[in-house]
């Protein structure tokens, strides 16, 4: 595997939520957030896993955090984030 490599350890994370393994995915999400905090993407993930895994506090947190930034992010991730909001 390619450590370090924030686009390729958010995949990985995303496949261990799809297998519900959420520890390692929430821990390896955190680490590219950390690593990229500009990504938006990378936080949207981070807030479908944190659903995925059922910590519905920290997801809205995730996603308050991704509203606050409008035009910024992509319309599509916009759309999401606010479809999401709209479940919690």
């Amino acid at each position: 595997m390619a450590p370090n490599k924030p686009a390729l350890m958010d995949t990985w994370a995303v496949l261990l939520a799809d297998g519900k393994e959420y520890a390692r995915a929430l821990e390896l999400e955190r680490k590219v957030v950390e690593m990229q905090p500009a990504v938006p993407l990378f936080k949207l993930n981070f807030a479908k896993i944190q659903l995925k895994a059922g910590d519905k506090a920290a997801a809205k947190s995730t996603l308050e955090e991704l509203a606050k930034l409008g035009d910024k992010i992509r319309e599509n991730e916009r759309a999401e984030v606010e479809q999401l909001l709209k479940t919690l």
